[in-house]
């Protein structure tokens, strides 16, 4: 991996809704364990009814970004991946 990728900026987008909290969870240790550490997490609240709200709103980590919207869809999310998709490297994680 040449130096130049190693201070790149890596963006995970987790769209969710009404995603169980252990799923989350695993999401996110599994991202936490990583090697590489410059990422952000973007995580994108598609207007959640249950639990997924309430534990988005624990977590207060520098790199994790949480958007609560009302179910904006498929669009909501093919909107956020143009929004980010200036960076070299980004990836769209699913948790289900």
């Amino acid at each position: 991996m040449s130096k130049e990728c190693k201070e790149e900026l890596v963006s995970i987008i987790i769209p969710v809704y009404n995603t169980p909290k252990q799923f989350l969870e695993e999401c996110l240790e599994s991202i936490r364990k990583q090697c590489y550490k410059n990422i952000e997490v973007i995580i994108v609240d598609d207007g959640s009814k249950h639990e997924t709200a309430s534990y988005l709103d624990t977590l207060k980590e520098k790199n994790i970004v949480i958007a609560h919207k009302n179910r904006g869809g498929g669009q909501l999310c093919a909107k956020l991946w143009s929004a980010v998709c200036k960076r070299k490297l980004h990836l769209l994680c699913g948790c289900g």
